[in-house]
């Protein structure tokens, strides 16, 4: 697959691309940029291929952190701890669990992260078993009996029994373990109750001589028998060198409150005062315009993504203009420059934090979301998977958006100009037009229905 610089720079940490330099193509004058599509990073969620991006500083959180790590040095001294982190969409539980990771990691621990999916809630041990392939090293093209070894290799770190765990292991994994093992011949119920046995012996094996640190994320996508095997761990914790941490939406009811070894923690919105720091990390501290900070902080109401998110899109709009010791308006501040809530903005589009199993679909997902899928669509007729949204609202504006750009990317091809122009610069319309309310995007719809002919 080949993408334009435009798309590179926003799937930039997820896919592993190869500039292959100015390209002429057929309708476009001038060569342009392209990149090749190799396949997908280690990345496990958007919050990751971010954080490789680099981070805005951690904003009003320091007494979590402080619990956290209160938690941890019991842990290490042989009293496992388990937090239950809670918090809605973009309030920054990724962002506090990959604080504890980097606050730990110079100590001799070990650490074992899980990431459930919504798109495997039905997938029986996912995050288990794309933790093991994780850290058994698999590459996507090892033939079976290298990750046999691997795995091997991995169990053995853990002084569990090979000769029990690999076969239950292997067949978890789907690998054939030929006539290095005998065959399991046992009921599913009990193949199923050792393979719980043989995770949860992994990982108290690998408590033994040294503390670990345990982060299961985003459980309110957790698959039923994932949920068995963690309530095992959250048992069993308090007896080993362990922290477990485990996040989770308000929507997922953890039923673990009553252990006196496990702490719930929810994380609340910020104060006006620590949103107006990560403004000020955005705009590397240079003041906004009064009346433009302060609807900012009035519409995100404290959410540190939606705060990062409409900051970034206010200052890409054309509203301001930089000078050397502050922003100031380009002219007057129309009436609901800054749309009033957090759907109109499609801020949303940044809260999905897994990874998708079809790299087309998540290639569309990465896509500025004022074109959301146009890319897939205009490029291979298949529609991705979409964003998260909340309410009929955002979801009818989406799909606005999406007829709008997919619509100047095929009209460009008509034209024979280059779709990919024709998108960002559709994208960068709507985007613009949103800031100012729905009559904008009215009219471009207006617009794109009185000539719109598919091809």
């Amino acid at each position: 697959m080949l993408i334009s610089e435009s798309t590179h720079s926003l799937i930039e940490g997820l896919f592993v691309c190869e500039n292959i330099g100015p390209q002429s193509l057929k309708g476009i004058s001038e060569p342009v940029d392209v990149y090749r599509v190799q396949g997908e990073t280690d990345a496990r969620s958007r919050f990751e291929a971010a954080a490789s991006r680099g981070l805005l500083p951690l904003v009003g959180r320091e007494q979590e952190i402080a619990l956290l790590l209160d938690r941890w040095e019991q842990a290490k001294e042989g009293e496992g701890q388990v937090v239950l982190l809670s918090g809605e969409a973009g309030i920054g539980k990724s962002r506090i669990a990959q604080m504890l990771r980097d606050r730990v990691a110079a100590e001799d621990q070990v650490q074992l992260r899980y990431q459930c999916s919504p798109y495997h809630t039905n997938s029986a041990l996912y995050p288990f078993i794309d933790q093991l392939g994780r850290a058994a090293g698999f590459a996507r093209d090892d033939p079976f009996d290298i990750r046999l070894d691997k795995l091997e290799s991995l169990l053995a770190q853990s002084s569990t029994g090979p000769a029990e765990a690999v076969p239950l292991l292997a067949a978890l994994l789907s690998i054939p373990t030929g006539d290095r093992f005998a065959p399991l011949e046992m009921s599913p119920e009990l193949q199923k109750e050792r393979t719980l046995a043989a995770l949860i012996a992994q990982m108290n094996g690998l408590a033994a001589p040294r503390p670990v640190l345990v982060i299961f994320e985003d459980a309110h996508w957790i698959d039923p028998t994932s949920q068995e095997l963690l309530d095992l761990m959250v048992d069993q914790a308090q007896a080993i060198k362990a922290l477990v941490l485990i996040t989770y939406r308000p929507v997922f009811t953890a039923p673990w409150g009553g252990h006196p070894h496990v702490t719930s923690l929810t994380l609340n919105r910020l104060g006006r005062r620590q949103s107006q720091t990560m403004v000020g990390a955005l705009t590397a501290n240079k003041p906004l315009p009064e009346e433009v900070l302060d609807q900012i902080l009035a519409k995100t109401d404290g959410v540190p993504l939606f705060v990062e998110e409409l900051t970034k899109t206010v200052l890409e709009a054309g509203l301001l203009k930089e000078e050397e010791d502050r922003y100031v308006l380009t002219g007057p501040l129309p009436p609901l420059a800054i749309p009033a809530h957090h759907d109109e903005v499609c801020l949303l589009a940044a809260l999905d934090d897994s990874i998708v199993s079809d790299p087309l679909e998540h290639l569309g997902r990465a896509v500025d979301p004022g074109c959301a899928r146009a890319f897939t669509e205009a490029s291979t007729g298949r529609l991705g998977a979409g964003f998260q949204v909340a309410g009929h609202r955002f979801r009818r504006r989406r799909c606005d958006a999406e007829a709008v750009v997919g619509h100047a990317a095929r009209k460009a091809v008509l034209d024979h100009r280059n779709p990919d122009e024709a998108r960002h610069q559709a994208s960068r319309k709507l985007r613009s037009e949103a800031l100012r309310g729905d009559s904008g995007l009215r009219t471009v719809r207006r617009d794109q229905d009185r000539c719109c002919h598919p091809v």
